[in-house]
């Protein structure tokens, strides 16, 4: 019988900039679901300072990168603490920002591993891989962060289906979709998917967002892969509160309390 098995794909989270209660209780969410792998989708973190658009302005210097990546580290860990499965990490375009800077502004110290983001994240300690893109989780499937948006939810992810020829899961458009496409005749179809996983960001801190208004949605993804070929998609919109129903099952808004002190959050719901 065939075997399946379940990745929880965790989207762009922007840190220090995310949406408090929707990763306290995505946290919570994957230890209780306890899926066979974790995938981070990527832009975890925000990186603002070495941003290109930065460059000679104030955010380049009054951002505390360190500050960043310990938040990051802090929420790694809380998600460690519950779940002891594989977690896997795939860059982003805002994690790619470091090793970009560094290139451009500083190569003599581009080869530090203390400068790397698998250092910064404290990876080895925490059991998190590090994988290239694009990275294969089966037959059929690739992830990647991403890097096209289109004008339509999961109209990226197909861009990248039909580049790649395979169905693809991915983050970076900040919407949820899942889309099909086939293709061939009578026994010879095919069909590909594209896979659009949210974010996790608290969309009132992106300022470049006019009127803090945007096409995005809070939310996750489940990828359901089996051994013969089979998948079977699906994506999770957050509630603002935090609240989440998968499957039929409420997972209720969190109460802040001990994730907010080790995070260093007011008690409305944002980063302080």
């Amino acid at each position: 019988m065939p075997r399946w098995r379940t990745i929880l794909c965790w989207p762009d989270t922007h840190v220090p900039d995310q949406h408090t209660a929707a990763v306290e209780n995505l946290t919570a969410f994957a230890a209780e679901f306890n899926p066979d792998r974790l995938l981070i989708l990527g832009d975890f973190l925000d990186m603002k300072g070495p941003a290109r658009w930065s460059r000679g302005l104030a955010e380049e210097y009054q951002t505390d990168l360190q500050a960043d990546c310990d938040t990051g580290v802090k929420i790694l860990e809380n998600i460690r603490a519950g779940y002891g499965g594989p977690i896997d990490f795939v860059e982003g375009n805002h994690e790619a920002r470091i090793r970009r800077y560094l290139a451009q502004y500083a190569p003599a110290l581009r080869e530090l591993r203390s400068l790397q983001l698998e250092a910064l994240l404290n990876f080895e300690d925490l059991e998190i891989s590090y994988r290239h893109q694009p990275y294969r989780l089966g037959d059929g499937w690739v992830a990647i962060h991403g890097d096209k948006i289109a004008a339509y939810g999961g109209g990226s992810a197909l861009k990248m289906v039909r580049q790649f020829g395979a169905s693809v899961v991915q983050g970076h458009t900040h919407r949820l979709a899942v889309v099909t496409e086939s293709r061939g005749y009578r026994d010879r179809q095919q069909s590909l998917t594209g896979m659009e996983c949210g974010h996790l960001s608290d969309l009132s801190k992106a300022s470049y967002v006019g009127f803090g208004s945007a096409n995005w949605q809070l939310g996750f993804g489940l990828l359901h892969l089996d051994d013969t070929g089979r998948s079977a998609p699906e994506v999770y919109p957050i509630h603002p509160d935090g609240s989440i129903l998968v499957q039929g099952v409420e997972y209720p808004a969190p109460d802040f309390s001990e994730f907010d002190r080790l995070i260093g959050v007011e008690n409305d719901g944002h980063a302080s």
